[in-house]
């Protein structure tokens, strides 16, 4: 499994394990830079939900107003109940525990 990485204009092959290596150096990160600016961290069953300190538009306005340019968006989704398990002969949905596909 391989996705392609736009950097600066050109595209580069990211193979899977290199994917992979950049998802177990992110949680760590954005685990200090939440905490060290005043943020909560929660961690259960292998989901960690990082909290800022700060509404997301004042500071997307101030970031636009000072000629940054967003790299990317964090995504997130928070369930009321558990997740079913999926249906004999189905996998999970991508990111999920287990997800094969």
């Amino acid at each position: 499994m391989s996705s392609v990485n736009a950097t600066a204009g050109r595209a580069e092959l990211a193979s899977s394990s290199e994917l992979e290596l950049l998802d177990e150096a992110n949680v760590p990160v954005y685990r200090e830079s939440t905490v060290r600016t005043g943020g909560r961290v929660i961690e259960h069953d292998g989901l960690t939900l990082v909290i800022g300190t700060h509404p997301d538009g004042p500071l997307a306005k101030a970031a636009a107003n000072a000629s940054w340019t967003p790299v990317f968006e964090l995504i997130g989704m928070i369930l009321d109940q558990p997740i079913p398990a999926p249906s004999p002969g189905r996998s999970w949905p991508f990111g999920l525990p287990g997800a094969t596909n």
